[in-house]
């Protein structure tokens, strides 16, 4: 299948019947029919994320060419977006309209380097450097809707790194500090926040295993990243009543997202769901020596 989006100015090929291993050129000259303008064409990626969005089947794989624009692709990234939610999300146990509209409205690829902006909403955990990596989507709205986060809560994120997180989160909760130790990654978090007004927010640069203290205690606490186990004294942040939230990822098991909540001066917690994201830098498991 091929769809031409003149709009756009982008041609997007359904791969399944080519394989991955081809040239743009050699699809385009078995297509005589391509608004030959098209010519040698800038290929985007070869991703589901532009299959859900132009397809509306995340599992369909695809060829994305365009006209060139100085190397750039016009991506139309509200379709992407929507796709993500109901493909990616509302499919994955997520009915909180909050979480939902948050979703829906914080642009992702805003909060990611340029270069990989094209693969924003693709449904994978996506590096952005420093062995830190975006979160998969439907982890996250996962997290946040077991976390009942309320409109007067303050919320803290444990690395932040480039701010999607956090700006979701900043969506439902009334305050959210986010720590990151990262300088480069707090900066840019820091601009995109004030590009977007979302006032609400800010970055704080610190050492991730601290938390911050200075603000504590939070109503919602949420990790961007797995932890090998959740450090004692961030669980000492959280208020009472209070919620952190965690993907737990111990030795040798499947890591699992985790709730732990302190109810009259105790935390107890319990797990949620499956999901193996990789770990924040700093929180992986302590190497073991054998004998």
């Amino acid at each position: 299948m091929i769809i031409w989006l003149p709009n756009r100015n982008i041609c997007v090929v359904d791969a399944a019947s080519f394989g991955q291993s081809f040239s743009a050129l050699n699809v385009l000259k078995s297509k005589p029919h391509i608004d030959p303008m098209l010519s040698v064409a800038y290929v985007l990626t070869i991703n589901r994320a532009i299959a859900a969005a132009v397809f509306g089947d995340n599992k369909r794989t695809v060829v994305c060419f365009s006209r060139e624009f100085s190397g750039q692709i016009i991506m139309d990234y509200q379709i992407a977006r929507h796709n993500m939610v109901e493909n990616q999300v509302r499919t994955n146990k997520v009915t909180d309209p909050l979480v939902i509209a948050a979703m829906e409205g914080v642009p992702r690829e805003l909060f990611l380097p340029e270069g990989k902006r094209g693969v924003a909403y693709i449904d994978e955990d996506i590096a952005v450097g420093a062995g830190r990596f975006a979160m998969e989507p439907m982890v996250i709205a996962r997290l946040m809707q077991n976390a009942e986060i309320a409109e007067t809560d303050v919320a803290l994120v444990i690395g932040a790194g480039y701010g999607y997180s956090s700006a979701l989160i900043s969506r439902v909760a009334e305050t959210v500090v986010s720590v990151e130790s990262d300088k480069d990654m707090a900066a840019a978090a820091e601009a995109t926040f004030q590009k977007l007004n979302y006032d609400n927010v800010i970055v704080v640069e610190g050492d991730l295993a601290s938390g911050y203290a200075k603000q504590a205690p939070y109503n919602v606490i949420v990790f961007d990243g797995a932890v090998a186990e959740v450090p004692a004294g961030i669980l000492e942040q959280v208020s009472e009543g209070g919620r952190l939230l965690a993907v737990v990822r111990e030795p040798g098991k499947v890591g699992v997202a985790r709730l732990y909540e302190r109810e009259n001066g105790v935390i107890g917690h319990r797990d949620l769901f499956d999901a193996n994201i990789p770990y924040l830098p700093g929180f992986e498991p302590a190497e073991s020596f054998v004998f």
